[in-house]
């Protein structure tokens, strides 16, 4: 087990490597290629609004196939796109619809690893286990994030676009390497036959049909007082979410006419701020509630801080630091919804939940982003609106106002 746990962390911080450099170069060749945030937001909002679409297959797939063969099909299957980014800066470098369609591509293969890897990790731990594990993958994430956007936004000012390349190459092969050596084998006899003659079995609310998505979506979520609550929630913070990590950072830098090492650093010490709290959530992880509520009001706070203060760069990065560290100590809320999905629907059910919330951050990346363009005081009042509402919800709610683990 641990044996496993060490690859699968290593296979992780690989692949993320990977995700960082990829994600921080194409968004910076559109940015200071054409200069308007409206197509950065185009391509990131069109990103996630596929994730939300692909997530439903995803989801499925990861229940009836062999996780780990996915896992390292993913990795594979995401270099021959790496490599054709190598033409497309080089001959095709303003056509901003040919940087979405290479992003849309990328993203089936790191919706595919990502489901795979929270299933694969979710099916071999209990609960406990499961949640103070998922803390150090987002310590180590946050981490990559603290090293990989400060060093890509320094790196970009002088490195060869082939050698950023060769460079997520790489990562994507270590990726592979260290899923092929793990020691594991698919639990796939919970789809015996005995189950698919169940009516109530998984075989029954699993598969690829939109008939097997709405079953699920209708028994599993919205009959469910719980889940009903956890996605009206997400989806109301995800309004904002998307926004605050990817764009604000390049909306506040496009004021001061700022590198993409000053970007870098925004990014890199929100995530930084990720590190300190994940280290908090083990110790925090059974009170599961009062830790969303604590994250709410610290992220709110930051957010307030970043707006009255963005001319002075010193307490932007420190805004930005706080938030990431109160955004990730929410984290026990998605973690004890994950381990709470019975184990043969997991993949299905988290595809359905991902999809419905996952559909808030294209929406509100353009409502920020038109509000933004006309007045930033706009955008502001949202975001901060968006917090104080989701704090409202979840103080209303029976399901999520009390949750504590024994």
């Amino acid at each position: 087990m641990k044996k496993n746990n060490s690859l699968l962390l290593a296979a992780n911080t690989a692949y993320s490597l990977a995700d960082i450099a990829f994600d921080f170069f194409l968004s910076w060749q559109v940015y200071s290629i054409t200069g308007n945030i409206m197509n950065l937001i185009t391509i990131l909002s069109g990103s996630i609004l596929f994730r939300a679409i692909l997530s439903l297959g995803a989801g499925t797939i990861t229940d009836i196939r062999n996780k780990k063969k996915l896992l390292i099909f993913s990795s594979l299957a995401s270099i021959p796109i790496v490599l054709c980014s190598m033409w497309l800066i080089r001959f095709q470098a303003t056509v901003v619809w040919l940087y979405v369609a290479l992003v849309l591509v990328n993203d089936v293969f790191n919706t595919l690893f990502a489901k795979s890897f929270t299933t694969i990790s979710a099916e071999m731990m209990d609960e406990t286990g499961y949640i103070r594990f998922k803390s150090v993958v987002s310590v180590l994430n946050q981490s990559i994030n603290v090293l990989g956007q400060a060093a890509m936004g320094f790196i970009l000012l002088y490195a060869q676009p082939i050698h950023i390349i060769s460079s997520v190459v790489l990562f994507l092969l270590i990726a592979a390497i260290c899923i092929m050596l793990m020691d594991y084998k698919s639990a796939m006899d919970v789809f015996s036959p005995s189950a698919s003659n169940d009516p109530n079995g998984a075989q029954k609310k699993t598969g690829f049909s939109l008939k097997q998505l709405l079953f699920i979506a209708k028994n599993e979520i919205f009959n469910d007082s719980y889940y009903r609550s956890f996605c009206i929630t997400i989806f109301t913070l995800n309004l904002v979410y998307g926004f605050i990590s990817s764009v604000l950072p390049y909306s506040i830098s496009a004021n001061r006419e700022a590198s993409s090492a000053e970007v870098g650093m925004m990014k890199s010490v929100l995530s930084m701020g990720g590190i300190m709290g994940m280290l908090v959530v083990p110790k925090i992880a059974k009170r599961v509630t009062q830790s969303f509520l604590c994250g709410l009001v610290g992220s709110l706070a930051s957010m307030v801080f970043v707006f009255l203060f963005k001319q002075d760069l010193t307490l932007v990065y420190v805004s930005f630091f706080f938030y990431g560290l109160f955004d990730s100590i929410t984290q026990p809320l998605y973690s004890y919804t994950v381990k709470r999905i019975d184990d043969r629907v997991r993949g299905s059910v988290l595809g359905v939940i991902d999809f419905i919330i996952l559909l808030a951050s294209p929406l509100g990346m353009f409502i920020c982003g038109t509000l933004a363009n006309k007045k930033n005081i706009y955008m502001e009042f949202f975001i901060i609106f968006i917090f104080s509402f989701a704090l409202l919800i979840v103080k209303k709610s029976k399901d999520l106002n009390a949750i504590y683990l024994e």
